[in-house]
Formats: C-alpha cells, sequence, structure tokens
C-alpha cells in the first residue's frame, strides 16, 4: 500500500512537471520538430497530386456506373 501510495505522488509529479511547460518552450519544441519533417519537393507533390485526382476520378466513375447498373436492375425488379 506503501508502494502504491509512492507511484500516485510520483506520476502526480509528472503530470505536473509536463503543464509547467512554457508556451515557448513548446513553440520551440515544434519548430524543431518541423525542421526534422521530408517536405516532398515540387515535382514530388505535382506527382502526388496527380495521382490523388485519378485516383478519385476513377473510383467516382466507377462507383457511378455501379450504382447506375444497379438502379437500373432493381428498378426492372420493382417494375415486373
Amino acid at each position: 500500500m506503501a508502494g502504491e501510495t509512492n507511484q500516485k505522488t510520483s506520476s502526480a509529479a509528472t503530470n505536473e512537471e509536463l503543464q509547467k511547460v512554457s508556451l515557448s518552450q513548446a513553440i520551440k519544441e515544434t519548430r524543431s520538430e518541423l525542421k526534422k519533417v521530408h517536405w516532398p519537393t515540387q515535382e514530388e507533390l505535382k506527382k502526388y497530386t496527380i495521382v490523388t485526382l485519378v485516383t478519385v476520378a476513377f473510383f467516382s466513375i466507377a462507383i457511378y456506373i455501379i450504382d447506375s447498373g444497379l438502379g437500373f436492375v432493381i428498378s426492372k425488379l420493382i417494375n415486373r
């Protein structure tokens, strides 16, 4: 039981320490982490954008065709 009290106290102290981090320190750490990010080049970004647009267009057309086909079949079944 004494061990549980010590654990609660130490975790409470850790939470208090985390809350004491200043705003300026948080901003500095955020900038530091953003510098580590691999940002895509303009060419990579163009390629990724094209791939995304083509994929969205393909699946939009595929869903439209499937929806139209199923709608046609269901309308024929209902109007028998």
